[in-house]
């Protein structure tokens, strides 16, 4: 087969993605931009594509997030701007083979709005960086002025820890957290009994 690579860049979302409204017709959150795995065609099969490098783009005021990513993609996004982002900026799942961020920034994120209140209980953090796992290349990302956290990171759980160890090292240098309530929250990949999160 033949494959293009292409790049979605240098354009810009305002107000996209829909929050959780109890009663409507969908009912669920949608971020402003979304990518799902498709079960039929994973990555590694003849007939997947890959993932564009998301590069140069702007989001301003989305609901739910503004990029989301399921499954097991790979995925590149540098010089990126989120504004006023109701809901992680960046929100990478668990199962990512290679996830590099370089120089994005988020401005002003806000937390997710679950049926009409923006203060749900109970309390759920949500980040500016929400990732599930270790990033290949996590350097000059900046987080500024939310009302919840900059940076959560989660390594995989225990199961997929042995081989995520063995894969690519992490580069992580330069992020930057300001005006939060919390600037980097690091969880531990393997939770023990009585251990906490």
């Amino acid at each position: 087969t033949s494959r293009a690579k292409t790049s979605i860049g240098w354009l810009r979302f305002d107000f996209g993605g829909q929050d959780e409204i109890i009663g409507s017709f969908s009912g669920r959150q949608q971020p402003c931009l979304q990518y799902k795995v498709d079960p039929d065609s994973p990555p590694d099969s003849e007939w997947a594509w890959p993932l564009p490098p998301l590069v140069g783009m702007v989001f301003v005021g989305c609901r739910s997030g503004g990029v989301s990513i399921r499954g097991p993609w790979n995925l590149t996004a540098y010089d990126n701007i989120f504004h006023g982002t109701r809901g992680p900026a960046v929100n990478v799942t668990i199962g990512m083979i290679d996830v590099q961020l370089v120089n994005n920034i988020a401005i002003g994120t806000d937390r997710r709005v679950i049926g009409g209140n923006p203060f749900p209980l109970p309390y759920e953090p949500s980040a500016a960086f929400q990732l599930d796992l270790l990033p290949t290349k996590l350097i000059g990302n900046v987080a500024a002025g939310g009302t919840d956290l900059g940076f959560t990171l989660r390594p995989e759980l225990c199961g997929s820890t042995e081989k995520r160890l063995s894969g690519p090292a992490t580069e992580a240098e330069a992020n930057e957290a300001y005006g939060l309530l919390v600037g980097f929250y690091i969880l531990r990949a393997c939770r023990e009994p009585g251990g906490g999160p």
